[in-house]
């Protein structure tokens, strides 16, 4: 079965073949532990039936204000991995055009959840708003379930150190360069993702040898230095290093933005490979030193401070 403008991921079979399925919809944008939330509690609504969410790219604010357009948490890519990670059956990508954006309530139940799925159940997040105007929520949504005889139902909110957990929340501190606090409200470090590439050699030249990394991520963190951990290749191997996130002001004179990690204690050639760097702790603002010895001298405090903060971590 074709769904205009959709990707599906997953179990596609349950799609095709007009099974039963329970459903929610939303941006799940990082999936944090709210949205993990969400998805325990719909696979319990769902009684064993498959489940699936429908998630949308771009984001809405992308198409409703593109000069002020929110940077995504993960990649789009990512996002759908942690959806199925996370236990769900079927992820359906939805284009979000300015025409799907103009269907009202009625016309999103009517011609898209009832057209595209055989339905036994939806299921909101506790504040989720859908249709043109914002116009559905619960209790539209319950009104229009009778006439179907769909099952409904709605997400508790989940509150974490006295703060529901939202994206918004997590963006700002990730902004902020609060990477730990990040990783609490998502329930995994923050990442950045990419390949590497070969840089100018400093590093090497200073002798730290750095991965450079052609970022895919919308959103990154306050420029500094961070400890981490690489993960090459999806190997599950994580290496631990330090991130600088920035400019080089010492040895740099363009104004381009960097982020590269010296592995520790580790040598290989890793140029074109896809990497992760799980960014853990932030370690101090990014400045511009006198000369390359002062450089030198306090990469190593940020490497010796890197391994002390990484001793024992995982992912």
């Amino acid at each position: 079965m074709i769904i205009p403008g959709c990707k599906i991921y997953g179990n596609g079979k349950v799609i095709a073949a007009r099974e039963k399925l329970a459903l929610t919809f939303g941006n799940f944008d990082g999936v944090h532990l709210g949205h993990q939330h969400v998805l325990s509690e719909l696979k319990n609504f769902a009684g064993g039936i498959p489940v699936a969410v429908i998630t949308f790219d771009p984001h809405p604010s992308h198409v409703f204000f593109p000069a002020h357009k929110k940077p995504l948490i993960t990649p789009v890519s990512v996002r759908v991995e942690l959806l199925l990670k996370a236990g769900v059956d079927i992820v359906l990508l939805q284009e979000f055009s300015e025409e799907f954006s103009s269907l009202s309530a009625d016309g999103f139940c009517e011609h898209y959840l009832k057209r595209n799925f055989q339905v036994d159940g939806v299921f909101l997040g506790c504040d989720l708003k859908y249709g043109a105007g914002r116009q559905g929520n619960f209790e539209h949504l319950k009104e229009f379930a009778k006439k179907e005889n769909w099952r409904v139902g709605k997400a508790s909110p989940f509150f974490l150190e006295g703060k529901q957990v939202s994206s918004t929340e997590i963006r700002e501190a990730i902004v902020r360069g609060e990477v730990d606090t990040a990783e609490r409200f998502l329930g995994y470090p923050y990442a950045l993702h990419g390949h590497i590439f070969k840089g100018d050699q400093r590093g090497r030249q200073l002798g730290f040898p750095t991965a450079n990394l052609a970022w895919k991520n919308d959103l990154l963190p306050k420029s500094g230095v961070y400890s981490c951990m690489v993960e090459i290749e999806k190997s599950k191997v994580l290496l631990p290093a330090v991130m600088n996130c920035g400019y080089r002001p010492t040895i740099a004179g363009d104004k381009k933005l960097q982020i590269e990690a010296h592995i520790l204690d580790f040598e290989a050639d890793l140029y074109g490979k896809s990497a992760t760097y799980y960014l853990k702790h932030f370690i101090r603002d990014e400045k511009k030193f006198a000369g390359l010895d002062e450089l030198q001298t306090q990469i190593i405090i940020d490497a010796d401070m890197a391994r002390k903060l990484l001793t024992d971590t995982k992912v």
